[in-house]
């Protein structure tokens, strides 16, 4: 028989990791394909029995295994990064580049935080988050290396630039031409190309945030 899960101290160790990330419950319960309130509810213990499966898929995303969640003895052994030895308190995220099978490189937004930013004054939102830009594909808007700043709760519009998680896990930056219920169409400016995807292809799309934006 196995053993019951330590509910409390999952709940402990899933608070760890999102205070080391700098994340929100809702954003990280939302890219795991669990909902906004999965997290939330399991932290406010409105859910006690979560079932190991998901507590997987909030491990993944949090860039740990299954084990580091599950009981005391799981809690992370290595140093929590605390914001205030760092100049900023916006987290870049790494992005982990890997070779598909048509030999192209694809982008993982991971939930390792590699250094921080200046939070400007106008982004406020404690979910706001950067990257470098890991290819040219968006070129001459941002070039590689290009620091990209990323606010998930300002709603998305045809004309402003997404970040871009599929459920496979692949990860894009894009310019949002058009969006409806089924699809959206999206750019690169490289190449001038577009594509459409599938609304039920998309895990996470997220607003990348414009000099305008932090001044509005």
């Amino acid at each position: 028989m196995e053993a019951t899960p330590d509910i409390q101290a999952i709940v402990e160790n899933i608070r760890a990791r999102l205070q080391a990330s700098g994340r929100s419950a809702a954003r990280v319960s939302e890219r795991a394909g669990l909902g906004r309130s999965f997290l939330s509810d399991l932290i406010a213990g409105r859910s006690t029995d979560p079932g190991l499966h998901k507590i997987e898929l909030i491990a993944e995303e949090l860039g740990c295994k299954l084990v580091d969640l599950l009981g005391t003895a799981a809690a992370p052994t290595k140093r929590i990064i605390d914001t205030r030895d760092w100049p900023g308190n916006l987290p870049i995220y790494k992005i982990n580049t890997v070779i598909n099978k048509s030999n192209e490189g694809e982008h993982r937004l991971t939930s390792t935080v590699i250094a921080f930013a200046k939070r400007p004054p106008g982004l406020v939102a404690p979910d706001s988050y950067a990257i470098y830009m890991p290819d040219g594909s968006m070129e001459p808007w941002r070039r590689i290396g290009g620091l990209i700043l990323i606010s998930p709760g300002r709603p998305a519009a045809a004309g402003c630039h997404v970040a871009i998680t599929l459920v496979d896990g692949t990860f894009s930056v894009r310019l949002l031409i058009a969006q409806t219920i089924e699809a959206v169409v999206l750019h690169a400016h490289r190449d001038q190309t577009r594509q459409t995807v599938r609304a039920d292809k998309i895990r996470a799309m997220e607003r990348v945030v414009e000099l305008e934006d932090i001044l509005t």
